[in-house]
C-alpha cells in the first residue's frame, strides 16, 4: 500500500483541504480523488506532497 495526498484547491491554486489516501495503486488513488471533486479542482500527489 502506498500513501497519496489529494489537495482540494481553489481555481487560483490555494489549498482548501488535503486528504491522505492509502491505496494499492495510483489508479485506485485517482478514483478516490475523483470522488472529492465537487466544484473545485483536486491535485493528487504521490506521498505526502507539500
Amino acid at each position: 500500500m502506498k500513501t497519496y495526498r489529494a489537495f482540494v484547491t481553489t481555481f487560483e491554486g490555494q489549498i482548501l483541504e488535503s486528504v491522505d489516501l492509502v491505496c494499492a495503486t495510483e489508479e485506485n488513488a485517482r478514483k478516490l480523488a475523483e470522488g472529492l471533486v465537487e466544484t473545485n479542482p483536486v491535485e493528487l500527489w504521490d506521498g505526502h506532497g507539500a
